[in-house]
């Protein structure tokens, strides 16, 4: 049995993955698609994922394949540290493997699709500066990375480089969002499964970016610079 465990840090072509689990979870037999995802219905609350069910021992003799999505409205990976690592040494030791696979994204790249993307399609009504100079808006993808649950993204300053590549260890593949083409593909031949590799979900339209202010981005989001540059271009070991 395998499992591959998709962590789902916005604006980083989760969407995309989103599609290809649901279509491949239709098209494997034997194969179970749990879609942890609560961005239509948030709580104050983050919510929790009981992976001692998901990954139970009637799951691992039903299923051949388990594909998980873990993105907004739950507990973020950092809560869930230990008792993944529990439960891949588990899995493993009886002759089946978790992969657990996390996007990530150059901060301008993020953040110009970011800024568009609350200001188009979420109603904000903040500019470019406003955007720059709200801690609220920096290293996102760190917060996601660590928290998920908005709630708790003023903890950041107990963030540091150090936690970064602790949390880091558990996941075993980090995709480049301009590589997320390459790593579908990869994926779907692995699983002998035809999928359009190339079609991308939820993109849209830059009409405002911060190519003039990149100094001061970078400055704002030192920790999701850290994170992409110590993993980009990590080789895709299915």
């Amino acid at each position: 049995m395998k499992v591959f465990y998709y962590y789902h840090i916005p604006k980083t072509g989760g969407t995309s993955i989103y599609s290809f689990f649901e279509y491949i979870s239709h098209k494997l037999p034997n194969t179970k698609f749990y879609n942890f995802n609560a961005w239509n219905d948030m709580t104050d609350i983050p919510r929790n994922i009981n992976f001692n069910e998901v990954l139970s021992i009637h799951n691992i003799k039903t299923y051949d394949y388990i594909f998980i999505l873990h993105h907004h409205g739950y507990k973020g990976l950092m809560y869930f540290k230990d008792t993944l690592i529990n439960k891949k040494k588990e899995l493993e030791y009886a002759g089946h493997s978790i992969k657990i696979i996390t996007t990530i994204r150059d901060v301008l790249s993020f953040n110009n699709s970011r800024f568009n993307y609350i200001k188009d399609k979420c109603g904000w009504n903040g500019d470019k500066n406003d955007y720059l100079n709200n801690n609220k808006h920096h290293n996102i993808q760190t917060k996601y990375f660590f928290y998920n649950h908005p709630r708790y993204h003023n903890y950041i300053n107990k963030l540091s480089h150090d936690n970064i590549l602790d949390i880091s260890n558990l996941v075993d593949i980090f995709v480049e969002t301009k590589n997320l083409s390459h790593f579908i593909y990869l994926m779907s031949k692995m699983l002998n499964i035809e999928y359009n590799y190339n079609n991308r979900e939820n993109v849209n339209k830059h009409s405002s970016n911060f190519n003039d202010t990149q100094k001061e981005l970078f400055n704002n989001n030192d920790l999701d610079d850290f994170l992409y540059n110590k993993y980009k271009n990590t080789d895709i070991i299915l």
